[in-house]
């Protein structure tokens, strides 16, 4: 996941840069070039996540959030329960 830090912070910056630049007096011409140029920064960090990421161990039918041990509470199907 280390060399996952530099395109999430290099978009992260760019984008922050874009919204500053009209509070900076940037001129107008550079703020469109860099609107032009947002999407195209923004999916190169996305094809970079998915092609380096790693894919989670935990299923959603399973747990609900990645991040916490929390599981779902999962009625059987066989068991109509208080429907």
């Amino acid at each position: 996941m280390e060399k996952l830090k530099w395109p999430l912070g290099l978009v992260s910056g760019y984008l922050l840069l874009y919204l500053i630049a009209p509070y900076a007096g940037v001129i107008d011409d550079v703020i469109i070039l860099m609107s032009i140029f947002s999407p195209v920064a923004l999916i190169w960090m996305v094809v970079k996540i998915l092609k380096q990421g790693k894919p989670s161990s935990r299923s959603f039918d399973e747990y609900f959030y990645e991040d916490l041990d929390y599981k779902r509470n999962v009625a059987n199907e066989d068991d109509p329960g208080d429907l």
